[in-house]
């Protein structure tokens, strides 16, 4: 999983026609197919992979991607698994609330993952992300 997760933060880091980026773009493929076929080992992966994703961009890289699919297209069997690590982590929080999907997620898994984000940290409040689709967070703006 290190050479794994050290691709993909080169591909996260570097623009995308950039030699690097290519050079390393398979571990994007890579987790794409995790993702799809392995959504358990996807999972595992960014739990791994998170420590070394440092900065709020390199976050919100595998937010965008990877965890929006797997709430998207296995949001019903993993779930119970996506809070039980957001119970366990604000760092995860934080990669679960640079997420989109409302339109394209379950409504009742949605609303699991608004409650799972909701005590933050965050990324944004973006009108697309969990938190800032949830009209029960005090304060909050629309962006």
């Amino acid at each position: 999983m290190e050479g794994l997760a050290a691709a993909a933060l080169v591909v996260a880091r570097t623009p995308t026609d950039s030699p690097e980026s290519d050079e390393n773009f398979w571990a994007f493929e890579c987790i794409d197919t995790l993702v799809e076929k392995a959504p358990e080992t996807a999972l595992d992966f960014l739990l791994f992979a998170l420590p070394r994703f440092t900065e709020d961009s390199d976050v919100a890289w595998l937010g965008a991607g990877p965890m929006e699919n797997i709430i998207g297209l296995h949001g019903k069997r993993l779930i119970d698994r996506v809070e039980l690590e957001a119970r366990r982590d604000g760092r995860f929080r934080l990669l679960l609330s640079s997420i989109w999907g409302e339109s394209s997620t379950d409504p009742e898994i949605w609303k699991r993952v608004q409650a799972a984000v909701q005590q933050g940290p965050w990324l944004d409040l973006d009108h697309r992300t969990p938190q800032g689709s949830d009209p029960t967070i005090p304060g909050k703006k629309r962006s």
